[in-house]
């Protein structure tokens, strides 16, 4: 084994955490960082491709409107999605829905999750952006 490979292996070794029973180490601050960049960008990559054509086309907003309500959909992501996740995860956690439940009942946990917030702050990010009520609508 070369030098390298020794050297990457000493450094997994010892990040790979085995908590007694009873006790959780707190996530490190950069292990935090990735998670909350990790569904931040997946916010920006999935959803400005998908709501900017809706809000274009079938809402008839104008592309000043849209490009603004875009730019206001990455601040509200940055802001936003991380909480969202931990929602997420702490009533998966409460219910017990691990990878193997149906998706039935993830579905009904991403949305109890996503579903109380998300008209109020889709709703204010366009009317920042300049969006009338009828394109609201």
């Amino acid at each position: 084994m070369n030098l390298a490979n020794r050297d990457l292996e000493e450094r997994l070794e010892n990040t790979v955490e085995t908590p007694s029973e009873g006790t959780r180490k707190k996530p490190s601050f950069r292990s935090r960082l990735k998670n909350w960049a990790a569904s931040t960008s997946a916010g920006w990559v999935f959803y400005t491709p998908i709501m900017a054509p809706i809000e274009y086309c079938f809402a008839e907003m104008e592309t000043e409107e849209v490009i603004a309500s875009r730019f206001l959909a990455i601040l509200g992501h940055t802001l936003g999605l991380h909480p969202y996740q931990k929602t997420r995860e702490f009533l998966g956690k409460k219910f017990t829905v691990v990878e193997e439940s149906g998706k039935f009942v993830k579905n009904v946990i991403n949305a109890v999750s996503f579903a109380p917030t998300q008209p109020f702050i889709y709703a204010g990010m366009l009317a920042c952006a300049g969006a009338s009520i009828e394109e609201m609508q």
